[in-house]
């Protein structure tokens, strides 16, 4: 008899690649399932037939870039962020915990619970657990920030953008080497696990990912939708829906796709784990690789 979880994740999956249902709708669907907690790759299958891909929905830059300096013994994260002019108007909320932000250069403009304050280079602002927030930039220049705030994952925060609520697990990132980088990278979304979180990463045709490694133990890269390839030193291996390549800790990788059409697959982490800024490396440039509290991550909103 068929797991009804694995029948219902692929079904899903062929609606996905057949323009049913949107990315955003594929989320939905599938956030806070327990049987998907640990990881959605152990239940796909081939499709029997073969089908291209025809994504429904559209992804949304934020221009709101942020990256995680440390992560303290009480699990708070501290950051640095920028919001570039023009920045999408959407709206956080934490479950718990605060959001200190103290500016360090340029004028900010941020909404809390509907009303918006202008604080000033070297002023802070505390915004507290269930007060919707919005960061937001009517200039001509970024204005930078640090802050602290409780530890993030998928279920303690809440977004709103474009008339839909979504929490933590149905929004992406874009991950930069650099807080100027203007390039269109592959997009994240961030999943809960059993002990952990894993990544599910959509890869637009003629897009790769940036290279990375990990230290603290293997990963699992599993295809979701679409072909591409597995970049694994001098071996490229192929990728497509069913199939799934381990990674050994230290060892570089990227996924790639060369073809016409959207390429998504999971990064699982095995055995479960916490995503460490200091345990993930990046290839900032060719051959030079950063941890992670050095690379930025841009918000990125998918659409119905």
């Amino acid at each position: 008899m068929a797991n009804p979880a694995s029948s219902k994740l692929n079904k899903l999956l062929d609606d996905v690649e057949s323009g049913s249902i949107s990315v955003l709708d594929f989320l939905k669907d599938v956030s806070g399932k327990p049987e998907y907690l640990n990881g959605l790759g152990k239940h796909v299958t081939k499709s029997g037939k073969p089908s291209r891909v025809r994504l429904k929905g559209a992804f949304a830059r934020s221009r709101v870039l942020m990256r995680i300096e440390s992560v303290d013994p009480t699990g708070a994260n501290h950051v640095e962020g920028s919001v570039l002019p023009g920045a999408l108007q959407f709206t956080q909320l934490m479950k718990r915990g605060q959001f200190e932000t103290l500016v360090t250069k340029g004028a900010a403009e941020i909404n809390v619970a509907g009303t918006t304050s202008k604080v000033s280079t070297g002023n802070k602002l505390v915004i507290h657990a269930g007060n919707p927030f919005g960061f937001m930039n009517s200039g001509s220049q970024p204005w930078d920030f640090k802050a602290i705030h409780s530890a993030w994952n998928p279920d303690t925060f809440v977004y709103e953008y474009a008339q839909q609520m979504l929490v933590g697990d149905q929004l992406w990132f874009s991950i930069k080497p650099t807080m100027d980088d203007a390039s269109d990278r592959p997009y994240y979304n961030i999943r809960s696990s059993t002990a952990g979180t894993f990544s599910v990463v959509m890869v637009d045709p003629k897009q790769s990912t940036i290279p990375c490694y990990y230290s603290d133990g293997e990963n699992i890269i599993s295809g979701l939708v679409g072909t591409g390839e597995l970049v694994l030193g001098t071996k490229r291996i192929p990728l497509e829906r069913g199939k799934a390549q381990s990674v050994p800790p230290k060892e570089p990788f990227q996924i790639v796709n060369p073809g016409p059409e959207p390429l998504m697959a999971e990064i699982r982490p095995e055995p479960a784990r916490e995503w460490q800024p200091a345990t993930s490396f990046w290839e900032a440039q060719p051959g030079k690789f950063v941890t992670g509290d050095q690379v930025f991550f841009e918000y990125v909103f998918s659409t119905p």
